[in-house]
């Protein structure tokens, strides 16, 4: 079998799984080395396009990241060979906001990027509106609302494709967004009729509305209907073993229902995976439930649980067996760090006004 076959088999067994499974990943890896190895640029550049989706579907961004760059490099270094086509400009959207998740990439690196989109962009006929709409989703994400404010208004009086930009339900989830972390819930639920009665939909689109409003429908007291959400998040996920950016978000709903044995199942299901990435956001948001769960679990008197935890995992137990306070102690110095490190470099306390928020309302 020659290198070309055996990819062909590697990435027909990827087609088979669904997109979350890492498996899917680390077989992309190893078409990969295949093409490096034998030196078949052509195949090395497309099975790098589909690492991006697949590493930022499967948790691991910061491999979406090397991928994408390998691409760009690939587009300047052979430019007879490799065009920046519309497939290579789309992901070019869906890796810049992963930047701001690793707090070691400094401001200046993710301006940088940026500046790098604009200038393909424009060289290669796309519009500058979307290059405006994702620095206004950069700062919304660095938690700078005024300056994403005053982009958000600028993107609307500049011309360009809307499906440039995004697909309209993730534009609209967007907006969503935007509204709850600025506190302006009312106005969230107003924009987000649409994806609610199921009017805007796609791949991320309806769960992540779900995500947006449970916490602040907890916060006005709407507290069956914040679990209705989550009921209708978990009815949306196929896969919740693979698809772990939404264990956390079901976890608060297993904490409010006070199942914390099924919280603690769902844990076990993804820590490892939260442990094995460089990205810290995602995990800074798991710590902070884990932090909650285990607090609410040692007030119950409960002084040993039983969980099944990866080896990975520092405060490992061969036994199995765990304190629940002093894991509330692990993740939440954890989680203080890593939010340290955010509040450094982003020049705000976002997140701990959002940590503040959760404990207060549900250890109080």
């Amino acid at each position: 079998m020659n290198h070309t076959e055996e990819i062909q088999e590697l990435t027909q067994r990827m087609s088979t799984m669904k997109r979350e499974d890492s498996r899917r990943t680390e077989l992309l890896e190893r078409a990969i080395k295949l093409a490096d190895r034998h030196n078949d640029l052509e195949k090395a550049f497309r099975l790098r396009i589909k690492l991006v989706e697949s590493a930022i579907d499967t948790g691991r961004p910061e491999k979406s990241l090397a991928a994408y760059a390998y691409v760009l490099g690939m587009i300047d270094q052979y430019p007879e060979k490799f065009k920046f086509s519309h497939e290579v400009a789309w992901y070019y959207k869906w890796v810049l906001p992963k930047l701001t998740g690793f707090p070691n990439i400094p401001l200046e690196r993710i301006e940088a990027t940026l500046k790098d989109m604009k200038d393909r962009y424009l060289a290669n006929g796309f519009s500058e509106k979307v290059v405006t709409y994702y620095r206004f989703k950069i700062e919304m994400d660095l938690g700078n609302y005024e300056k994403a404010a005053e982009y958000h208004e600028l993107q609307k009086t500049m011309t360009g494709g809307f499906w440039e930009m995004d697909c309209p339900a993730c534009v609209l989830a967007t907006e969503v967004e935007f509204e709850v972390l600025r506190g302006n819930y009312e106005a969230a639920l107003e924009k987000a009729q649409p994806i609610l009665e199921g009017k805007r939909k796609c791949g991320h689109v309806p769960e992540r509305t779900y995500v947006d409003l449970f916490f602040p429908f907890l916060e006005m007291g709407r507290k069956e209907e914040a679990l209705e959400f989550a009921t209708k998040l978990e009815g949306k996920i196929s896969d919740l073993d693979g698809d772990w950016r939404y264990a956390d978000d079901l976890m608060y709903a297993d904490i409010v229902r006070e199942d914390y044995s099924k919280a603690l199942t769902r844990l076990e299901r993804v820590l490892g995976i939260a442990l094995a990435g460089f990205e810290k956001s995602a995990p800074a948001s798991l710590y902070l439930c884990c932090e909650i769960l285990f607090r609410l679990m040692a007030k119950n008197g409960e002084h040993e649980i039983n969980a099944s935890f990866p080896e990975s995992f520092p405060l490992y137990s061969p036994e199995g067996k765990y304190d629940p306070q002093a894991l509330a102690d692990w993740f939440a110095k954890e989680r203080e760090s890593i939010s340290e490190a955010f509040s450094k470099r982003d020049g705000n306390r976002v997140m701990f006004e959002t940590r503040d928020r959760y404990l207060k309302y549900y250890l109080n």
